[in-house]
C-alpha cells in the first residue's frame, strides 16, 4: 500500500502482484504430473530472466487436487482418518492429518486442512471419477478438547 498527497489530500494506492503460482496443491501437481516447476518459471519471468529449459511434458496428462476440511470444533483430537491412496480410482499421493494429532484453535491454515489429495490420468474423466471417489470414501474425525488440554499435548 502506498500512502501520498494529492491536491494536499491523502491518496492511498494498492499494488497488487497478481503474477503468482496459485496455491493449494497446484505447484505439486505441476511438478510432478507436468514435470515442470511452475514457481521456478514464475520467479524468473518476474526477475525478467530466460525461463528455466524444458517446458511441461507434451504428453497430455490431466491433473487435479482436492482439499477436504478438518473437523471445525477445535481444539480437538483426531481419532479417525481414511487413507486413500492405493485405491482405483483414488488420488496418487495425499498429505493426511494423523490420529492423535492435536488441533488448536490457531490451526486453521492450508496445512491442517482434513485431507490432502493429487490425481492425474489420462483423460479428464478418470481425474474427476477419483475426486468423487476420493470425496465420497475419506472420512475425518475428531472429539473436541478443553483448550487446557491442547497446552500439554
Amino acid at each position: 500500500m502506498f500512502v501520498d498527497t494529492v491536491a494536499g489530500r491523502p491518496h492511498v494506492s494498492f499494488l497488487e502482484v497478481g503474477a503468482r503460482v496459485g496455491g493449494a496443491e497446484i505447484t505439486f501437481v505441476w511438478r510432478e504430473v507436468h514435470a515442470y516447476d511452475l514457481m521456478h518459471a514464475a520467479f524468473r519471468f518476474q526477475l525478467g530472466r530466460a525461463l528455466p529449459p524444458g517446458a511441461p511434458k507434451p504428453d497430455r496428462e490431466f491433473g487435479g487436487y482436492l482439499l477436504i476440511p478438518a473437523p471445525a470444533a477445535r481444539p480437538c483430537r483426531i481419532t479417525e482418518v481414511t487413507p486413500m491412496t492405493g485405491r482405483t480410482p483414488g488420488p496418487y499421493a495425499e498429505a493426511l492429518l494423523d490420529v492423535g494429532e492435536v488441533l488448536s484453535l490457531a490451526d486453521a491454515y492450508y496445512e491442517h486442512v482434513g485431507g490432502r489429495f493429487r490425481f492425474r490420468g489420462r483423460a479428464s474423466g478418470e481425474v474427476e471419477s477419483a475426486l468423487k471417489e476420493t470425496a465420497t470414501g475419506f472420512r475425518v474425525s475428531a472429539v473436541p478438547m478443553p483448550a487446557a488440554e491442547t497446552v500439554a499435548a
